[in-house]
């Protein structure tokens, strides 16, 4: 996970305890960093080849926004 946050502006991200699905994360990246980010992706494969990692999107950044007052 550091590796993508670092290359976004802003990443979400939920540890799980399932045997199938061990995180989720959302980054929000800009249009210019994707490739940077699917080169980490790329890399993190490469150094965890025990872990399937799936790269989607893109998607709206809904995951990013915060109710109002802030709160979210």
């Amino acid at each position: 996970h550091t590796g993508l946050a670092e290359v976004a502006v802003d990443a979400r991200r939920q540890v799980l305890v399932t045997p199938r699905l061990l995180l989720s994360a959302a980054y929000l990246v800009e249009r210019a960093d994707v490739d940077a980010l699917l080169a980490a992706s790329d890399d993190a494969a490469r150094r965890h080849p025990e872990v399937e990692l799936l790269c989607i999107g893109p998607w709206p950044p809904h995951t990013f926004a915060q109710a109002a007052g802030g709160l979210g």
